[in-house]
């Protein structure tokens, strides 16, 4: 499960909650690659996979690479940070003073004693951006960093959340897999999550997958990975288009 920031940090960046994603990524055109994952990782997980959308594949990389593992921020950079974002983003009075607002919220409670200093990002950070990328940007960064996506991949999404889907998602997802795909797919699964699947196929499909797996004598791991690999894939897609919900904190739909 992805770490959540502590209430009153993430309350800090609460003037985010609406704001439009190009509008966001100007702003933070300038700025280091450091502030830039910080800001990201205090924001709405889809918002975020827009801004990251939004900059050139260097830096979308840099970022992710930033954000791979934890980092310690003091708790007043992060006050800063949020506070001058916050400046550069109100031009009219009416938004300033909704901002401010915003501001005066994230401030409640700051004289209570806490840690000096934070910690954010991680793998779960960077990986749930990546979960409400579009196919587009993810399929960039497979392709500029392959090894950095394959490891951020393992914390996006894997096979396993489909045990507990909804038979509408598990059945949505199979009509978009080829037989051959799927049969290798669930080849090394856990039995429970196999007879979903199959469950959720017709007579004959379900039939023709399980002859399929009882043909795959000898595959290597790595076939089978690639497999759930095109299926995990897929899913994502089907999620940025709006098909299915993926979501690894509840059901998915």
């Amino acid at each position: 499960m992805e770490p959540a920031a502590p209430q009153e940090d993430a309350n800090l960046f609460a003037f985010l909650r609406e704001m439009d994603a190009r509008r966001l990524s100007q702003a933070l055109t300038d700025e280091s690659v450091s502030t830039v994952s910080l800001v990201l990782a205090h924001t709405d997980r889809a918002l975020a996979a827009q801004v990251l959308a939004d900059f050139t594949p260097p830096v979308r990389t840099a970022v992710l690479k930033a954000m791979r593992g934890a980092r310690a921020v003091p708790r007043e950079t992060l006050r800063s940070v949020a506070e001058g974002l916050r400046e550069r983003l109100a031009p009219t009075r009416q938004e300033a003073v909704a901002f401010a607002r915003a501001g005066a919220r994230s401030s409640e409670g700051a004289g209570r004693p806490s840690a000096r200093t934070l910690r954010y990002g991680g793998p779960h950070v960077a990986a749930a951006m990546l979960r409400h990328a579009s196919p587009h940007t993810r399929r960039m960064i497979s392709e500029a960093e392959p090894e950095l996506y394959n490891r951020l991949r393992r914390f996006m999404f894997t096979l396993d959340d489909f045990l507990h889907a909804s038979d509408r998602a598990i059945q949505a997802l199979a009509g978009q897999i080829e037989t051959p795909t799927l049969a290798l797919a669930l080849k090394v699964a856990v039995p429970d999550l196999r007879d979903r699947f199959l469950d959720n196929l017709s007579d004959r499909r379900a039939q023709l997958v399980r002859e399929e797996i009882d043909a795959l004598q000898r595959v290597s791991l790595r076939e089978v990975e690639r497999a759930q690999g095109e299926v995990v894939e897929q899913a994502l897609g089907m999620q940025a288009r709006g098909q299915i919900l993926l979501d690894r904190d509840g059901e998915l739909v």
